[in-house]
């Protein structure tokens, strides 16, 4: 069952998803792409231990490495959950704060410039949501 799985693959295209460094430019919503995965294994599972990410904007390089490749790691997110039999649950797992740039939310895009696109409009929950995916 992969329900919540993300596959990452090298050249894919990502968008950082978390402030990591602010001052190097490795931001909530840096354009990037894919550069290598590194894999821990546990119970039969492949865990990402870290991805290496080319970001362009970045100021970071890691020794050895072409310019602008970062290493980013899995971070953890909290989140709340009620289950009628065991009641209110704080719930935390590790990923990799990366999405895909192909598919994101209309305020993911705000501000970004894309050659292409194909939007949703009958999805919008207002016409403010519709003026963000169009401007």
């Amino acid at each position: 069952d992969y329900l919540g799985c993300l596959p990452l693959f090298p050249g894919m295209p990502i968008l950082i998803t978390k402030n990591l460094s602010v001052t190097r430019k490795v931001v909530n919503g840096a354009c990037s792409t894919m550069h290598d995965i590194i894999f821990c294994t546990s119970f039969y599972l492949f865990l990402h231990r870290c991805v290496y990410v080319a970001i362009p904007a970045s100021t970071l390089q890691l020794p050895g490495e072409d310019t602008h490749i970062v290493a980013v790691f899995p971070q953890p997110y909290t989140f709340s959950y009620f289950s009628d039999h065991a009641g209110k649950l704080c719930i935390t797992c590790r990923q990799v704060p990366v999405v895909w740039r192909w598919a994101f939310t209309d305020y993911k895009a705000q501000g970004t410039t894309l050659n292409k696109i194909i939007v949703d409009l009958v999805s919008a929950r207002g016409v403010q949501h519709a003026y963000i995916m169009l401007s």
